[in-house]
């Protein structure tokens, strides 16, 4: 008489078989499970950097706002009594941008390079032009 049962080598590839599935099902769920986590770790990062770049355009916003050349000029008239020299109070010595650095400074002198004798003094009167 036949035995019904299957071969031992048969149950021995069917175990083999479930258990490869079950892992692999188990590794699927996990990976799925890693991937939602990491995809709302990404949602908040980009969140994070949408209010970090709205922030920079407001300070970017306020910093040109406190740095514009009429607030600054005003501050100074107003605060510490400062005001552009007229033409004839400037005495402008030239000298060679090697010397410059050597000299020291002091409120009543200024020493600059002709190049930037001749960018202050163009700056001076297009200021005072409108002011």
């Amino acid at each position: 008489m036949q035995s019904l049962r299957p071969p031992h080598s048969e149950i021995l590839v069917a175990i083999t078989l479930l258990a490869t599935v079950t892992f692999s099902a188990l590794a699927v769920v996990s990976t799925s499970y890693k991937n939602r986590q990491l995809f709302i770790a990404l949602q908040n990062l980009q969140t994070e950097e949408t209010r970090l770049q709205i922030q920079l355009g407001r300070l970017l916003l306020e910093e040109s706002a406190w740095s514009s050349h009429a607030l600054v000029e005003k501050l100074a008239q107003s605060r510490l009594n400062m005001f552009v020299p007229a033409p004839e109070q400037l005495v402008i010595a030239l000298l060679p941008a090697e010397k410059v650095n050597d000299l020291p400074r002091s409120p009543n002198r200024v020493a600059l390079h002709a190049s930037q004798a001749l960018q202050f003094l163009a700056s001076s009167t297009s200021n005072t032009e409108n002011y």
